[in-house]
């Protein structure tokens, strides 16, 4: 799993605040990691199970019997990227595709409503 660091993610908003001629306080980037608690375990391996007539003998389900619907990936990292000033509607969508191209050269996917097909990346409303 891609470990990123503070310094990292600092390097990110400076480069990041340049491309979108914003200042860099008003940049956030978070790093959201997603995993059911074990890191990259399948949960399952350490989960017992019980029969409805046997409450006390717990046991593990072995491999040959698990779904192979279940997931074999079980931690997920996400990037934000927040912009708390946005000048006008054309400012946003220049971000957006900032952000869209600062994606592709990292080698990162891109965001998750371009890899959607007909979905939208969700507009800010504001409150003035």
């Amino acid at each position: 799993m891609l470990e990123i660091s503070r310094e990292q993610i600092e390097s990110w908003k400076v480069e990041l605040a340049q491309k979108l001629s914003q200042d860099k306080a008003d940049i956030v980037v978070t790093v959201v990691t997603l995993d059911y608690g074990m890191k990259k375990k399948d949960p399952i391996n350490h989960t017992y199970f019980y029969r409805k007539n046997d409450f006390t003998n717990g046991f593990k389900i072995p491999e040959s019997q698990k779904s192979r619907l279940l997931p074999t990936t079980f931690s997920e990292k996400f990037i934000r990227v927040y912009c708390k000033k946005s000048k006008s509607e054309t400012d946003l969508e220049e971000a957006q595709e900032h952000f869209r191209d600062w994606c592709k050269k990292k080698g990162f996917p891109p965001p998750e409503a371009e890899a959607i097909p007909g979905s939208e990346v969700p507009q800010a409303k504001s409150t003035e």
